[in-house]
C-alpha cells in the first residue's frame, strides 16, 4: 500500500494534521493538507451549509450572484 493510501486515511480518522506531517516527512501541514486536498470534494459545500447554517441562511441565492 502506498504511503498516499495509509496516510489519507489517518487524516479522516481524525488524525492531527502535524502528527501525519511528521509521520510522512512532509515539509509542513501545509504540504499534507496539499497532498490529500482532493479526498475531500464536497469539503467546500459542507463548510457552506456549516457557515450558513449558522448564520440563518436559507437556500435562496440572491438574483445577480
Amino acid at each position: 500500500m502506498s504511503a498516499l493510501n495509509t496516510s489519507a486515511p489517518r487524516i479522516f480518522g481524525g488524525a492531527n494534521v502535524k502528527t501525519v506531517q511528521l509521520a510522512m516527512g512532509h515539509t509542513t501541514p501545509t504540504v499534507t493538507l496539499n497532498t490529500y486536498v482532493g479526498y475531500w470534494p464536497d469539503a467546500v459545500d459542507q463548510t457552506r451549509t456549516l457557515v450558513d447554517s449558522a448564520l440563518g441562511c436559507t437556500d435562496v441565492v440572491p438574483a445577480g450572484t
